[in-house]
């Protein structure tokens, strides 16, 4: 994945180019995983990404790693943070 942001006349605008994982399976209702990457590129804007956490490519397989369901239950100090933190969302 790759970042950007494109200033046209005093507006703004993030980006992502991202390539989709294929062979994919969901493995106990929870987790996403698959075997490769596509060849093409694609583009969406970035406010459109949702919950993901991060990407783990194992030996044989590469997992979505999603934001556990039970943090929005934690306070910002359960969370780690401190009182000054400044964070959008978790």
């Amino acid at each position: 994945m790759v970042f950007f942001e494109v200033n046209l006349e005093e507006k703004s605008s993030t980006y992502v180019l991202y390539k989709i994982l294929q062979d994919t399976e969901v493995v106990m209702g929870a987790a996403t995983r698959g075997r490769s990457w596509s060849q093409d590129i694609y583009v969406m804007p970035a406010q459109d990404i949702l919950d993901i956490v991060g990407i783990w490519d194992g030996a044989s397989m590469i997992y979505i790693l999603q934001k556990h369901p039970g943090i929005d239950m934690l306070t910002i100090e359960e969370c780690g943070l401190g009182k000054d933190t400044e964070y959008d969302q978790l």
